[in-house]
């Protein structure tokens, strides 16, 4: 097989498995970046999967961003105003002692 063949076949089954994971996601009722990355993370403790080096740079600027992106939007509002407000409460006592 050449490499466009190899590269081809990588990318098609990597959508697969991120279809699939997506899916999973979704029946659990849990943001899907979530579970790719923990998806990610329990394959790389596997031993046969060979390792693809990538510069951090490339991680943080390219990777992470679209996930962090979609898992904010899917994050309930009800959960991060109830934070919001114990934390708007706590810093009003803080001020409070200060004075």
């Amino acid at each position: 097989m050449d490499h466009v063949s190899y590269v081809l076949v990588l990318l098609i089954g990597l959508l697969c498995v991120v279809a699939a994971v997506a899916g999973l996601a979704h029946r659990l009722a849990v943001s899907y970046p979530i579970v790719l990355v923990i998806f990610g993370l329990l394959c790389s403790l596997l031993p046969h999967i060979p390792r693809i080096p990538l510069p951090p740079s490339l991680v943080f600027l390219v990777i992470l961003p679209p996930l962090l992106y979609v898992a904010a939007w899917q994050t309930n509002g009800r959960i991060g105003d109830r934070v919001h407000r114990k934390l708007e409460r706590e810093l009003d006592l803080g001020e409070s002692r200060l004075a």
